[in-house]
């Protein structure tokens, strides 16, 4: 069975300053070039949880279910909560976040196709020998994971079921890159100019 998809795009972006999901990337936004490039056949159900009208515009402009998060302060658990609790009856949920735009759809595959050949996994990409995101986690997750406080992210979860994890080689340590700050946006842009000339 095919796992859902749950985009976490309510942070503040306090450490950018500003709005990073709306950033300017080629003839888009990060957010859009993310989208663009997301096999959302691989999964059963996308949703996506947000703190921004403008935010939520894009994706439901795309056709994607919208959970708009009240409380983003309470930090990345409350998406969390959120997001697992509406999908909730799922096979599997991949959480992905919505400021990695350099993510392949050949990794968002590679990752569903281990999942759904060991269901009862969590699945972890491997950049260049680091582990990173997206992750997707079994129901048996789904409990501990709504239980996250705070800014804790699926991270504890991962270390709690360290006998499950399976890890998938996904090459490239640029499609790992999160745009958090003025200088990550930069980075990406450098890259971005590298890969298209």
């Amino acid at each position: 069975m095919k796992p859902s998809c749950l985009i976490m795009a309510a942070g503040l972006s306090r450490r950018m300053g500003r709005e990073k999901l709306l950033l300017p990337l080629e003839d888009s936004t990060i957010l859009g070039y993310m989208l663009r490039s997301l096999p959302l056949d691989e999964f059963e159900r996308a949703i996506a949880v947000v703190s921004s009208k403008d935010v939520a515009d894009i994706f439901e402009n795309m056709g994607i279910e919208v959970i708009f998060n009240r409380a983003p302060e309470k930090g990345k658990s409350e998406t969390i909560r959120l997001g697992t609790k509406a999908l909730e009856g799922a096979s599997g949920i991949m959480f992905l976040v919505a400021d990695q735009p350099l993510i392949s759809p050949e990794t968002v595959s590679a990752l569903c196709r281990e999942y759904t050949e060991n269901p009862n996994s969590i699945v972890i990409p491997v950049y260049c020998g680091n582990e990173g995101n997206p992750v997707i986690f079994p129901p048996e997750c789904y409990e501990p994971l709504q239980n996250l406080s705070d800014d804790s992210g699926g991270r504890v979860v991962i270390e709690d079921n360290r006998g499950i994890v399976r890890k998938v080689d996904c090459g490239d340590n640029c499609q790992s890159l999160d745009t958090d700050t003025e200088e990550d946006y930069r980075k990406l842009l450098e890259i971005m100019g590298k890969l298209n000339p």
